[in-house]
């Protein structure tokens, strides 16, 4: 990990701008969902190397990428209903929309 990263706005993570998901659990539906998109052949890691690591043993010796299921999707639209994504529009009504 860095030691001397300028800006630290992140306490847990200091290597992180963001607050990332670190429950393991939580941490395994987001990745699953984002490697079952059609087209996806990779995903940006977290800035931290302990959640990193998470992602790398869901992954050991697998030849394939495991399912994501459709009661990962509902708890997941219910988890995450009411959070703002970090990169997102507005749409005409002037709601916020992912992109």
């Amino acid at each position: 990990e860095m030691l001397d990263f300028p800006v630290v706005m992140n306490r847990r993570y200091r290597t992180c701008w963001y607050e990332p998901e670190d429950d393991p659990e939580e941490l395994r539906r987001l990745i699953l969902w984002t490697v079952n998109q059609e087209g996806v052949t990779s995903v940006l890691p977290p800035g931290s190397l302990d959640l990193l690591d998470e992602i790398a043993l869901m992954f050991r010796g697998r030849s394939e990428v495991p399912p994501f299921d459709h009661a990962d999707m509902q708890h997941m639209l219910e988890r995450y209903k009411n959070v703002v994504p970090i990169f997102h529009n507005k749409d005409e009504s002037g709601t916020k929309v992912s992109t």
